[in-house]
Formats: C-alpha cells, structure tokens, sequence
C-alpha cells in the first residue's frame, strides 16, 4: 500500500491494548498510531480516564482518534493525553441508538452545538449498511452529518462491510471534499477492492483493525494463529532439550558438544555448567502451548455472532508472538552461535558404532563381519582393531570405514 502514503493508518483495539499490561511483552513496545479507541460507558465505568490513559502511554501508542458512547467520554480521555488522543463526537447518543441514530434529528442538534463549539475534530465512528432503515447517501441524518463536517472541515469516520461498498462508494462520490476515515477497511473486503477505492478517491484514508470479524464473525483464525505458534514451540523445545542431551557430560552424559558457559551452574559444584538458555527456551514453550491452551478454551466459547473471549485471546496471542520471537533470538545469538564441537568424543563414538560393520560386508562376507560385530560389542573395542585382528588388511579398513565419507554418501 505504499503507493498512498499517509492514507493508511493502523488500527489498535483499546481493551487488547489494557488487557496486555505493561509488563506482557518481552521487549520494550513498538510505537503505535492508535486511530480507533472506544471509551464506551461499560469501559470508563471500570477504568477511569487516567489509568486508561496511562495505559496507552505505557504501550508507546503516539495518537490516536477516541469516540465513545455518551460521547462526553471521549473528552474526558482526551483531556488525561492532552496532543495524542483527538476526540470525534459519535452520533449513537445512547448505548440503543447504534441501530436508530440515522433517524433521529436530535443527532444533528447535537453534533452542530458540539462541533460549533470546537470540541470534537471530527465525527464517528457511523456504522452504513445498504440495509440498515435506509442509512445510505440519501439518508437526511447522514447527509446532514457530511455536510456538518464539509462545513467545519473535519474528517468523518464510518465503519461499512465488503457487501456494502456501494455505500461507501456513493458517500465518497457524493461528498469529494469530505475527508472519510474507513474503520477497519471494511472488514473482510479484499484488497483488491480497498486498492481500487484509494485509487478512486482521493477523500478516502483508511484504517486496518481485525475487530469485527473476530468479534462479531468467527474467530477460528485466532485459533489457527495459535495453532501454528504452539507448532513453533513444539519444535523449539525438541532443539532446545536435543541441544541440552548433546551438551550432557562431560563424563557421564553423551558430551558431543560444548554449549557456551553464561553462569556458574552450582555453587557447590565447581566447573559445573547449566544449559540455561535451552531451560528458558522450554519454559517458554510450555508458556506458548498454555496460552494456546486459553485461546482453544476462548475459541469455544463464542455464541451466535458475539465473541466476548477476544480480549484474553488477543493478549495471549500477542503475548506468545513477544515469547516465541525473543525466545527464539536468545537460542539463536547466545547459545547455537556459540556450540562447538567436541571433536575427540564424536570421533570415538565413530569409532565405537558397531551398525558401520556392514560397510565390511563387500570385502569380507556377512558371516565374518557378524564374528567381528559380536566381538567388539562383547569387548568394548572398536570395530577397526577386532577387525585388524581378524586379518582385515589396513587399506580395506580405510576404505569401509571411512565415517566422513558414510555421513556424506553424496559427496556434499
């Protein structure tokens, strides 16, 4: 989308950001560009506008537009971030009139006292639908709300669904010099259609959010993003424990590496050596499948077309993103950048391996490899001297017996 810079903006949900709390990520928060936060009535009745305010401080967000039911309550947030939250006055007036507003004429009353007197920079967010009481171009309510803002030269944010594009496109058409803001680019429409409207029309910005198909439709991909996170921990804690079982030793364990040392292991056992990054890597891991554990719990609890599980699965799934990526950094740049071979013991245990006898088979038949196999095993000697004491001359032992060459038959 880089052709229009400017006119895409990211989305993030108020309740997933609160929910996450300052200390869910692993690492210091991105910045964040925050264009639509809902300070509704049933949130600022739990989280006054300080702490919420804070809140959005604390995950680095730098602005963001707020609307809220009563719409007082915008103001009142966007007063606690003075220059980062930019209050829009939103015509549902009560929490019922999000299905009625469009035929009220009180909406107009209100939102021309509360734009005239400078409060609010813009107006939404407006949920259109070809179907809803006639709430299209035409609408007297909605047309009056467009040319408020034309007037007083401020954006208007709506929320309009892929099947209800024509809308959209005959809101844009009808009012080019309308600044329209479209809330989470329409849902599921395909970007095809969004790259079409931006081309279009010069008026339409738009911003991504992944809330109502999550929320209100399935949220089977949540799931399935879970899913394929606990995939990555399920495989990061087989390398993580195949590192740790490689590194055992050095005497009693199978010591084929030698894992860098970042602390003292024990403070009663001198030269002692904890594998410490492949333990955090299998904590983490076990956090991952837990947080998926949730989610699946969150998946199943979704009723009709309403989701109220989304905050716990946003913040789980975010949460075990964070893990997984500094996790999976930590493995890489202080523990498998600094492995090193422990040359002697692998050569040994090369040696030792009774399986390669049947690289003897060409040269001296099945039945006398299988003496000398039964001999090296009964001994603990390696192949090579049994073999050199049953007669096998030097050259046919260099040959058969070559490990490097059998652990790359290719040549590779």
């Amino acid at each position: 989308m880089n052709r229009w810079p400017g006119r895409v903006g990211v989305c993030l949900l108020l309740p997933a950001v609160l929910l996450a709390g300052p200390g869910g990520a692993a690492e210091a928060p991105l910045p964040l560009m925050d264009l639509h936060v809902h300070y509704n009535g049933w949130v600022a009745g739990s989280l006054p506008p300080e702490e919420a305010a804070r809140q959005l401080q604390a995950h680095g967000a730098l602005g963001g537009v707020v609307s809220s039911t009563p719409t007082a309550n915008a103001l009142r947030l966007a007063a606690r971030a003075p220059g980062t939250l930019v209050p829009f006055f939103r015509p549902y007036l009560t929490e019922g009139h999000r299905g009625t507003w469009h035929q009220d004429p009180a909406v107009l009353r209100e939102a021309e006292a509360a734009l005239a007197a400078g409060q609010y920079r813009g107006i939404g967010e407006v949920h259109l639908s070809a179907a809803n009481a006639g709430a299209g171009a035409g609408n007297p309510i909605l047309v009056g709300l467009l040319r408020l803002a034309h007037r007083h030269r401020v954006p208007v944010q709506v929320h309009v669904d892929a099947p209800d594009i024509p809308v959209l496109e005959a809101l844009l058409g009808d009012f080019p010099t309308v600044p329209v803001i479209w809330a989470h680019a329409g849902g599921w429409a395909e970007p095809g259609q969004v790259e079409a409207l931006l081309v279009n029309h010069p008026n339409l910005w738009v911003e991504f959010s992944a809330r109502d198909p999550y929320r209100y439709g399935s949220i089977a991909p949540l799931v399935e993003a879970s899913g394929g996170l606990k995939t990555v921990a399920v495989s990061l804690t087989k390398i993580a424990n195949d590192l740790r079982l490689m590194g055992s030793g050095p005497r009693a364990g199978l010591a084929e590496i030698v894992l860098p040392e970042l602390q003292k292991g024990s403070s009663i056992m001198p030269g002692k050596v904890n594998p410490v990054i492949p333990e955090v890597v299998t904590q983490v891991a076990a956090q991952v499948i837990g947080n998926d554990a949730a989610i699946t719990v969150g998946g199943l609890q979704g009723h009709f077309e309403l989701n109220v599980f989304v905050p716990m699965m946003a913040r789980n799934l975010l949460g075990s993103i964070g893990l997984l990526a500094a996790a999976a950094r930590l493995l890489a740049e202080k523990c498998v950048d600094g492995v090193e071979a422990n040359r002697e013991t692998l050569e040994r245990y090369a040696e030792l391996t009774l399986s390669a006898a049947t690289a003897l088979n060409p040269y001296i038949g099945y039945d006398r490899a299988t003496e000398i196999v039964k001999e090296a095993a009964r001994s603990g000697r390696s192949l090579r001297e049994v073999a050199r004491e049953a007669g096998v001359d030097e050259e046919t032992l260099d040959g058969a017996l070559d490990y490097r060459a059998m652990a790359r038959p290719h040549g590779r």
